[in-house]
């Protein structure tokens, strides 16, 4: 078991709406030709981007700028996000990917799943979301899972 930042440390970090036309298009322009080599599934038509927020982590000095899927399902146990990596003094992205948070019946935790655009699982984190403890780590290579 990995212990990670508890709920409450974590709003240290700063989230706000997201409104900066010309990052927001860099990504969108990211993303297309992503699609247009075949790189992504998605397109920017999958994405609400008027709800677009960027968390602020204070400790590395970086940001995410995090887009909801148009695909969102109609219950509250499972979201779906576009997450680009921004570091704004420098104006760089990263490469984007695709977060799935899905919570279970009971609230007690979060399956947090990464996958590339092309829709390749990376890993996932199983997390206590009541005392903030990483329950189980899997990350994926070769198709095979392997558990930490």
């Amino acid at each position: 078991m990995y212990l990670v930042k508890k709920p409450e440390n974590l709003s240290k970090n700063e989230t706000n709406k997201y409104a900066d036309e010309q990052i927001l298009d860099k990504v969108k322009k990211q993303l297309t030709d992503l699609k247009n080599n075949k790189l992504s599934i998605y397109s920017t038509s999958n994405f609400e981007w008027e709800e677009a927020v960027k968390v602020d982590y204070k400790e590395t000095k970086t940001s995410a700028i995090i887009i909801p899927s148009k695909e969102n399902p109609n219950s509250n146990d499972t979201k779906q996000y576009l997450t680009v990596g921004f570091k704004e003094t420098e104006g760089k992205l990263a490469d984007p990917t695709f977060l799935e948070l899905k919570t279970s019946n009971n609230g007690d935790t979060v399956i947090l799943t990464v996958k590339t655009l092309d829709g390749e699982k990376v890993g996932t984190l199983d997390l206590n979301s009541k005392d903030g403890k990483l329950n189980q780590v899997k990350l994926f290579t070769d198709g095979k899972a392997n558990h930490y």
